[in-house]
């Protein structure tokens, strides 16, 4: 049985993170089940639990993205090329953190699927 849902608040003090990263988490989508309620995040427990992509924790979430930089070599593209894709909505589940942006690695395939051989 499912534990009590988390506000952003207590997911961030749980994930040891800022209480805006679990916001922008749950914004883009990468907290799956995050709803507002009454102009709040509440986020499903086992979500929280599962340690989804925080700030200095390496969890499967986080190995599955990629730097902008390391997009870029992939893709064959520049850096500020694959920044303005990001910001562009051209990556499913790109997100901005600081200042970086972080593109999900199966995004990175299917951009590569789509571009022609050279």
């Amino acid at each position: 049985m499912a534990g009590e849902p988390y506000t952003a608040t207590q997911a961030a003090e749980y994930l040891q993170c800022s209480y805006r990263w679990v916001k922008r988490l749950a914004e883009t989508g990468r907290f799956p089940g995050a709803v507002k309620v009454g102009g709040r995040w509440v986020i499903p427990a086992e979500v929280v639990e599962r340690g989804l992509p925080t700030r200095g924790t390496s969890t499967p979430a986080v190995a599955e993205m990629s730097s902008v930089a390391s997009a870029a070599e992939r893709l064959g593209l520049q850096v500020r090329t694959v920044q303005r894709l990001a910001a562009g909505g051209e990556f499913a589940g790109a997100c901005k953190h600081q200042g970086f942006w972080y593109i999900p690695t199966e995004a990175i395939e299917a951009r590569l699927a789509r571009q022609p051989l050279h």
